[in-house]
């Protein structure tokens, strides 16, 4: 049996690690051709990825002795113990180590540089050059290794392991539904794109929760309802509750989510997997959850500030509250144009600028800068303003069936754009 059978999707990350197990089982073949197997390989990505599931797939498929260090190992003296795992493995190899969560053997060093442990582990793979020892290590974070731990001739692979989406994500929804009791009226796809680039530990999660929620409940089966409500409960950082009644203007709240979802269509077809507004007695929030990343820099300005757009539109002389994040970003994006990628030809890119953005180099400059970010913030406003406009019908109709229904699947939103005629101009 494959070991990476017990892995759904990452099928280009499991060939891979199948090629480099098979250096293990096979390894005449290509010694042959005069290959050598890498010192080691880092599998990096955020937590609840699978990538310690993936090291043990290698592992089990390698079928050699394995040694796993974690941070937990031998407390204060973790440096000693990977020092001593390295002298036995060299003395039992071929084998493997595992260094589990690596980025975590040393965080009480700040900057993590001279750490006694990642100098032991530099050590121990230095000396085991001669011998058939591979070391696999799973990071969170990669900053905070330093170079010389993370080079060539040390690690000589490293594999980024991202948040499932489109059909693998579409995979491994199904997996985890497969031994569940769901309603026929589940639409798989809908399920599968509210949970695009969501971790497949938070997957798992959801469903799990959804299923206890809906057996509390006494139900026959899960149904859509109970894995929507799991979801937004864990994007809202609260229990989801939907009420129609409340104390602040949740119309204006449900405007300023719509106004995302139509600019984030215009530009990115397809590119919405959910919407949603939480209306409680005390607050009114939203959530938009893209479940198809293809937009450039341009777009993401745009659809940053869409919301605002779409609310002083539709409530013209009032202010948008709630935008502070989405300016934020929309100017993050701005600066970045106007500094690095040299969008509008501007002269800090002659003078070599690469500093920091609070280190200009002359007051001057900084004040030029600023006047173009602002103006520039400006024209993607007048931008975002149009393209609403000419949708007016899907933002203010759009808008009353997000606040009756409280979320929208992909295919609520597909049948609004035919329902309200989406018009795709985008100018």
């Amino acid at each position: 049996m494959d070991e990476f059978n017990r892995v759904i999707g990452y099928d280009p990350i499991k060939n891979e690690l199948r090629k480099l197990s098979d250096m293990f089982k096979n390894g005449k073949y290509y010694e042959a051709l005069g290959a050598t197997l890498p010192r080691g390989l880092i599998l990096y990505g955020d937590p609840g990825l699978g990538k310690t599931l993936l090291a043990d797939c290698f592992i089990r498929e390698c079928g050699v002795r394995a040694y796993t260090i974690r941070a937990t190992d031998g407390g204060v003296a973790l440096a000693d113990h990977i020092t001593s795992v390295f002298r036995e493995a060299r003395e039992n190899a071929p084998c493997i180590i595992l260094l589990d969560d690596m980025d975590k053997y040393a965080n009480e060093d700040v900057n993590h540089k001279d750490a006694k442990e990642y100098i032991a582990i530099q050590t121990g793979i230095d000396e085991s050059r001669e011998h058939e020892v591979f070391v696999i290590a799973t990071v969170n974070n990669m900053r905070k290794l330093p170079d010389s731990l993370k080079r060539a001739g040390r690690f000589d692979k490293r594999i980024k392991i991202d948040t499932p989406f489109g059909k693998e994500a579409e995979d491994i929804v199904m997996h985890y539904l497969s031994t569940k009791k769901v309603s026929r009226s589940v639409e798989l796809s809908d399920i599968s794109k509210s949970m695009d680039y969501i971790s497949c530990a938070d997957i798992e999660t959801i469903i799990n929760n959804a299923t206890v929620n809906a057996a509390h409940k006494r139900k026959s089966s899960i149904e859509t309802e109970d894995i929507m409500t799991e979801l937004l409960s864990r994007e809202y950082g609260r229990p989801y509750r939907y009420e129609k009644t409340s104390t602040v203007s949740p119309m204006k709240a449900a405007v300023h989510e719509m106004g995302h979802l139509i600019v984030s269509e215009m530009v990115s077809p397809g590119s919405v997997g959910l919407i949603s507004v939480l209306v409680t007695e005390k607050e009114t929030k939203g959530y938009v959850h893209t479940c198809k990343v293809n937009r450039d820099e341009d777009s993401e300005i745009l659809v940053c500030l869409a919301g605002k757009a779409a609310v002083e539109i539709v409530y013209p002389g009032e202010i948008a509250e709630g935008c502070s994040n989405d300016i934020s970003e929309a100017i993050m994006n701005i600066r970045h144009n106007v500094l690095y990628n040299g969008s509008l030809g501007f002269a800090l890119l002659d003078v070599n600028y690469h500093q920091a953005v609070d280190e200009y180099p002359s007051e001057t400059i900084r004040l030029n800068t600023e006047t173009i970010i602002r103006a520039e913030l400006e024209r993607y406003m007048l931008k975002a303003k149009k393209m609403l406009e000419i949708n007016m019908d899907f933002l203010r109709k759009g808008a009353k069936e997000l606040l009756e229904k409280g979320y929208l699947m992909y295919s609520d939103i597909q049948i609004l754009k035919g329902k309200y005629s989406f018009t795709m101009n985008r100018f």
